[in-house]
């Protein structure tokens, strides 16, 4: 039996009141994870970024690239080995026009090579899957960073839509 499986079978045999104390120190946990330093940063990024000139934003959007394309480079062994392979350095892509240069990953790579997309420098992951909703689901590995940039979208579109952080709403 797993740890897993032995943490369910203790939740499902308990009584409801301790039930309830262990979800309720599940939710802090989720709360904490989601809602960490890294959201704040994304919510003050993005509040800064918005008001961006449209060379702005793209001089900014082709500094990210350049930073993403080096660290894939250096940290990533699937890009390492793409990259090698066709005699690409991360100097020859300078803007989103040089993307092009880079082959399309495909689902198939992702499910062939799902350690090799893993950066030798990630930290914690979590794991998680695609829906399915082409074929078969993907798995798919979540760090803290993209978990805030995953709440700060959806709480940036639910406050547009009039919502309040921290207010009860049905879904």
């Amino acid at each position: 039996m797993t740890l897993k499986n032995f943490a369910k079978n203790i939740y499902d045999f308990s009584p409801f009141f301790i039930q309830n104390v262990i979800l309720s120190n599940e939710g802090k946990k989720l709360l904490s994870q989601r809602f960490d330093e890294n959201y704040q940063r994304i919510v003050n990024l993005w509040e800064k970024t918005q008001w961006y000139s449209r060379v702005g934003l793209e001089e900014y959007q082709n500094e990210k690239i350049r930073d993403l394309i080096n660290h894939i480079y250096e940290n990533v062994p699937y890009y390492q080995k793409i990259m090698r392979g066709i005699k690409l350095v991360p100097s020859d892509i300078k803007n989103i026009k040089d993307l092009h240069k880079l082959p399309i990953l495909t689902k198939n790579d992702v499910k062939e090579n799902y350690k090799e997309l893993i950066s030798k420098n990630s930290g914690k992951l979590w794991e998680g899957h695609s829906s399915g909703t082409t074929g078969s689901p993907v798995d798919i590995l979540w760090d803290s960073n993209t978990i805030a940039v995953h709440n700060a979208a959806l709480w940036r579109h639910r406050q547009w839509a009039g919502f309040e952080f921290g207010r009860p709403y049905a879904t």
